[in-house]
């Protein structure tokens, strides 16, 4: 490039702003439902890839599936990385920069693609939904030679993976940049739009999508509301007998790390949970016969309905 001032068409949302200014190598954003993280996400490795200073930048964006990855973000990179394109391939989904730097898109469904590479810089979106394995077997000893950076997106799906992320991210923030962006406080839809969601949707799905909670229960997960009432509301001895348990199942299925994401992860969080709120109730005498039978229920419903 010949150093002259090129602009490209993004004006940031003030919301994602500290997320475009941050410093650290590793950073998990967590958004409701239609805030614009694609787009800041797409501008973010725009960006990056233009000003990258060393031989042969990689930088890449991977969805669950590649067809995802195409379908939900290859547009935005073509329009945005416009006015410094020397090349694209749409077979290939790869834009290379003035400046030599390329941009591949990927879907962790197809994880070997990604073997053998150097990233400078990746963004995982919905990484909530990936195969447990992909970051740790494929996309992590990508980035070592190169030392890039990973953000780790999306909206909750349960305490997965992804809440894995999120937890750490809490608790190291020297090295993790932490954005959560619930709908009640980003100011990036209209109250009325929030009402009528909220007023068409079940709470655990309004909760999880819009409000960003891991705590929801997936749909299909019915007992999420029992959790939050039978556990969550009486204080931190519902939440250990929560955890607890599911420390158990983790042993008891031979993972120590996450559950995983899909089937498996349904059936996990289901009886984990069912067996925390019996165990609860049990050792509570002024609920006990009541939820007791609840839970009863629901485990008969778990069964019949799966």
């Amino acid at each position: 490039m010949d150093g002259s001032r090129v602009v490209i068409p993004y004006r940031p949302r003030k919301a994602f702003l500290p997320f475009h200014n941050r410093t650290q190598r590793w950073a998990c954003l967590v958004a409701h439902r239609r805030a614009g993280k694609t787009v800041a996400a797409v501008n973010d490795i725009i960006r990056a890839a233009i000003t990258y200073q060393g031989d042969r930048g990689l930088f890449a964006y991977i969805a669950p599936y590649r067809s995802q990855a195409k379908a939900v973000a290859w547009q935005y990179f073509q329009e945005f990385a416009a006015p410094i394109t020397q090349a694209k391939n749409e077979q290939e989904l790869t834009i290379t920069l003035m400046n030599g730097s390329q941009v591949r898109l990927y879907g962790a469904d197809n994880a070997d693609a990604m073997r053998g590479l150097g990233f400078s810089g990746v963004y995982m979106d919905e990484y909530g939904d990936f195969k447990p394995s992909v970051f740790g077997n494929v996309i992590r000893p990508a980035l070592s030679d190169k030392q890039g950076w990973a953000v780790f997106g999306g909206t909750p799906k349960g305490k997965n993976q992804f809440w894995e992320i999120y937890e750490t991210a809490q608790r190291l923030p020297q090295e993790w940049f932490l954005l959560r962006l619930p709908s009640s406080t980003s100011g990036l839809l209209p109250v009325g739009e929030l009402a009528a969601a909220r007023a068409q949707l079940a709470e655990d799905q309004y909760l999880q999508e819009y409000e960003t909670s891991f705590e929801a229960a997936i749909l299909g997960a019915f007992y999420g509301k029992e959790m939050r009432e039978d556990l969550v509301l009486q204080g931190d001895d519902g939440v250990a007998f929560g955890h607890f348990f599911q420390d158990v199942f983790r042993f008891a299925f031979g993972n120590t790390r996450s559950p995983g994401s899909g089937r498996f992860s349904h059936h996990f969080t289901n009886v984990s949970g069912i067996f925390a709120v019996f165990f609860r109730s049990y050792l509570d005498d002024d609920i006990g016969d009541v939820v007791i039978f609840r839970v009863l229920l629901l485990v008969i419903g778990h069964f019949v309905t799966d």
